[in-house]
Formats: structure tokens, C-alpha cells, sequence
């Protein structure tokens, strides 16, 4: 499978390393996300989930990875978590102008429902992809991430097809998703951990299975974003064992 279509990673920097000093020699002097982005070609951005950074801050990070590097920004709580997806056009503006500066290191928009926001809010849903859209230009692939089970229904899949959005395929305990086919050329997977509480260590049985799904999907012309968020578990190791399986066609 070509690089180009499989984004791998960790949800936050999480490096093989204890510290700097562990670093090997190549390393030595660099940054943790330079580290990180000769080892992992995306990463999961978790932190505007609670805060904006600057502009600026996102085009210094994109200046040093290397081209084919694909940043993924949370959305802005601010965006997602009040009652019923109501939100701030002016927010969402804030929101966008600072992760234009990303530039060609682009990946995609992870947007986040809380377990509190039902399939009740579908039209809510529906205003926040629309102004999302208009807001990024259209440049960005967005993922939702359904965190209620009431979700997952043919209505929701509709509205994601209407924007060309896709769903987080994801295992997080009481509200794990299907793998619904839609029509976005992006499939995007979080794996929280066995349990879903962000630890523990992955069967290889399953991580083969799932090598599988993804030569499918690469079959099928997709991009594939995979986010490893069981990072108090095993995160690195099997986020490499999956990518071995996928690179080496083993599965």
C-alpha cells in the first residue's frame, strides 16, 4: 500500500523515547514533533480541542515535518459541547483561520459529539457541517465522531453523504460504531483501546483483521487516517504492528 494513502499515528506526540537524552544520535538537538515526524507521517492534534493556538504557532509546527506530514485538528469544544451543537459563527472563523496555516500539511477536521448531544440534534449537525465547509473553503475532510448510539442510523449517514463527511470508525466503550460505507473518499479510525479507556494492548488477531479492512479500502481509492488513542496502553506498538501488516501486504 503506498504511504500516500495511509495516515498513521498517535492522538498527541507519544515518541519511543523516554527523553532527549534517549534520542538517537540523528535526533539529537530536534524538537519532540520533528522526532515524531521522522518516525509517523500524521498526528491526532487533541489540544484545540480546549484551546486555540496561534496562527502562527500551526505554521511553525508545519515547517518542521516533512512534506507529506498530515496534521488532524480536534474542533474547538466550543463548537461541540454546548447544548445542542449551538455554536458562534465567530468561533468557527477563529477556528478555521487557525488551521489554514497547517498549508499543504493538511489532514483532516475530527469533530466530536459528547454522549449528551442525540440524534435529536441531526439538524444542528447538519448547520455546524454547513458553516464548517463554507469556513475551511471546502480544503478539509471532516470526520464526526459520534459519542451516543442513537446515531447510528440511515438519516445520520445521509447527512454525512450530503457533505461529504465521514464517520469515525471507533471502539470507545458504550458508544463504538459501526463501519456504515459512505460515499467520502476518507475513512478515519480511533482506536481507544481494547476496553475504550485509552489503555491496554491490542490483539494482533484484530490489528490483522483490520490490515485487511484498510487494503480494501486503499482498493477502493480511499485515504486512510488511523489514530492510536490508547496511549496509557500500548499505542506505539500496535499502531507499528498494524502498519507492518498494511505496508508488507500481510494480511
Amino acid at each position: 500500500m503506498e504511504t500516500t494513502d495511509l495516515y498513521i499515528g498517535t492522538s498527541g506526540i507519544v515518541l519511543p523515547f523516554k527523553n532527549q537524552a534517549n534520542y538517537p544520535v540523528e535526533f539529537d538537538g530536534q524538537s519532540r514533533l520533528q522526532v515524531y515526524g521522522h518516525i509517523f507521517n500524521s498526528i491526532e492534534v487533541n489540544s484545540t480541542f480546549y484551546k486555540l493556538p496561534k496562527p502562527e504557532t500551526v505554521a511553525r509546527w508545519s515547517g518542521t515535518v516533512p512534506e507529506n506530514f498530515r496534521f488532524t485538528f480536534k474542533l474547538w469544544k466550543e463548537l461541540t459541547h454546548n447544548s445542542g451543537i449551538t455554536f458562534n459563527r465567530s468561533d468557527l472563523s477563529a477556528f478555521a483561520n487557525v488551521i489554514k496555516s497547517a498549508g499543504d500539511n493538511r489532514g483532516c477536521i475530527l469533530v466530536q459529539l459528547p454522549p449528551s448531544t442525540k440524534f435529536s440534534s441531526l439538524s444542528q449537525l447538519g448547520e455546524l457541517l454547513s458553516n464548517l465547509q463554507q469556513e475551511t473553503d471546502d480544503e478539509w475532510p471532516v470526520a464526526i465522531e459520534f459519542r451516543d448510539k442513537s446515531w447510528y442510523r440511515q438519516e445520520s449517514y445521509d447527512l454525512l453523504d450530503a457533505y461529504n463527511a465521514t464517520m469515525v470508525y471507533h471502539d470507545k466503550a458504550g458508544s463504538q460504531s459501526t463501519l456504515e460505507p459512505l460515499r467520502s473518499e476518507t475513512i478515519y479510525l480511533r482506536f481507544h483501546g481494547p476496553e475504550g479507556n485509552y489503555r491496554g494492548s491490542y490483539d494482533q488477531g484484530l490489528l490483522h483483521e483490520y490490515a485487511g479492512y484498510v487494503q480494501e479500502w486503499h482498493q477502493a481509492r480511499k485515504k486512510v487516517y488511523i489514530y492510536f488513542n490508547n496511549t496509557a496502553g500500548d499505542a506505539l506498538a500496535n499502531l507499528q504492528t498494524l502498519r507492518t501488516y498494511v505496508t508488507n501486504g500481510n494480511c
